[in-house]
Formats: C-alpha cells, structure tokens, sequence
C-alpha cells in the first residue's frame, strides 16, 4: 500500500526538483583603476586630514636609478606620494620603475630619492591597478569607486604615519 503512494510521490515530484537547479555562475563585473586625476584629489585629501600640506610633485632619482614623477609632496617633509598609471609602467625607453614585490603584493611600496636636491626624501609609490572600481548598480555592484577611494586614503596615511614612527624627516 505505501510502495504505490511513495512512487507517485517520488514521480510526481521530480519534475520539481529538476526545475530548481541553481543559476550558473556569475564572472566577475568588468573593472576599472581610480582615475589619475581623482586619485591625485584623495591624495591630497588624506595628506590634509593629518595636519598637513600637500603640494604639487616634481620628478626625482631613485635609487633604482630612474626617473620618478612624484604627483605630491608634503610641505616641510621629505615625503611624497607617486601614482603610477599603466601608462607610465608601458612607456617604451622608461627609466625603470619601481616594482611590487610578489612575495608581498599587499605592501607599499616606497623609494628613496638619491637626486642632490631630494636626498633622504622617501616616496610612496601607488599603482593603479590597485585601486579597481566597477560601473555596475545594485545587487550587481562588486567593487564600488568609494572602496577604490578608501583604499588610496588608507595607504597615504598609512604611509604617513610610519613616515612619522620611523622620523623620516
């Protein structure tokens, strides 16, 4: 009596269960970095929020023994900030530039100045393939251009305060 109750069940309800399956997998929403111009904006900002005075860059010697274009230096320190686009990183005949370590691809990233006028001058050095934002709304918003922002203000001041603990004045 219950084996014929049980496969009707079992048959009649299988049509539901194959009608459920789970969608397919999302791929990631396509991204883009902080524009240059913007992330200059927020680096001026962070320097600001700690009491100080940002002012526009000039280019310096690493000790790589390349060129540098530092974006913005603090008023009265010996510290900069550089945001490198992918464009400085292709430029065919670039001085080298520095690098990332792949070991730790989290850290940042400072050089020192060996040029006359700038030694002892310790720059941060930002890349903007960190700084990723998506174009996307709603539910389908990933990675929002405030989070690529915050993170650019993170690690100026994150800079700043070690550029503090260590004296590098």
């Amino acid at each position: 009596m219950f084996r014929p109750l049980l496969a009707f069940l079992t048959l009649s309800l299988l049509p539901l269960g194959l009608g459920c399956s789970s969608p397919p997998p999302r791929s990631a929403n396509p991204t883009k970095p902080v524009p240059e111009r913007r992330a200059l904006e927020v680096i001026g900002r962070a320097i600001r929020k700690k009491k100080m005075t940002p002012v526009e860059g000039h280019e310096i010697t690493t000790q790589l023994g390349g060129k540098l274009r530092v974006d913005v230096l603090v008023q009265e320190r010996k510290w900069g900030v550089a945001f490198l686009t992918a464009n400085d990183l292709t430029q065919e005949g670039a001085e080298p530039l520095p690098q990332k370590d792949p070991k730790r691809p989290s850290a940042l990233v400072v050089v020192d100045a060996v040029n006359k006028d700038d030694s002892g001058r310790k720059v941060l050095v930002l890349f903007e393939r960190d700084y990723l934002y998506d174009d996307q709304v709603g539910e389908d918003h990933e990675q929002t251009m405030i989070t690529a922002e915050s993170a650019i203000e993170r690690d100026v001041t994150d800079f700043l305060v070690q550029a503090g603990v260590q004296g590098w004045e």
